[in-house]
């Protein structure tokens, strides 16, 4: 179940909600766990997103892409 970031315009507080894909599209607007103030809203923060490096793309940290100089660790 995807987890959406939220912030309370009363008090400032950051939370995290877990709902459906459905209870999104039905307009998820929690209340602030906090102050129970119905102001909140949903923030976009930055997800961790991971790259497989396949071989002979270049990418990874063999150092087989000449232009990354030592490979992505040096």
């Amino acid at each position: 179940m995807p987890s959406y970031d939220f912030i309370c315009r009363e008090c400032g507080t950051l939370f995290e909600v877990q709902a459906t894909f459905a209870e999104k599209s039905a307009g998820l607007n929690p209340d602030c766990p906090n102050c129970r103030a119905k102001e909140t809203h949903q923030i976009i923060t930055s997800g961790l997103f991971l790259q497989a490096a396949t071989r002979g793309s270049g990418g990874g940290c063999n150092g087989s892409d000449s232009r990354s100089g030592s490979g992505c660790c040096g």
